[in-house]
């Protein structure tokens, strides 16, 4: 490429960069924020250790029977979506 060209594109990374700096897209909150509905999930929200549950659940089916294998409500992985579901339906009840 030419030289021109690499300058023009330094350039226009640079005025991103400035303009995402001075306009962050992602506002820094300390709770777990959908970010397609900005509803922010409290402590019941787990999804984040998605990864970590299922890992502790595959753990403690293997070497077990098939009939003994037992699932616990609080085993599932949580998500903001049904908050969000809610908060639509009920929008005076937060």
């Amino acid at each position: 490429m030419r030289s021109s060209r690499v300058n023009r594109d330094n350039d226009g990374v640079k005025k991103l960069m400035d303009w995402l700096c001075k306009y962050p897209p992602f506002p820094e909150v300390k709770d777990i924020m959908s970010i397609s509905t900005g509803v922010i999930g409290d402590e019941k929200i787990n999804c984040h250790i998605s990864q970590d549950i299922i890992c502790i659940g595959i753990s403690k089916i293997i070497g077990s029977d098939f009939y003994t294998v037992k699932f616990k409500r609080n085993g599932r992985i949580k998500s903001v979506i049904p908050y969000a579901c809610y908060e639509c339906r009920h929008p005076d009840r937060r």
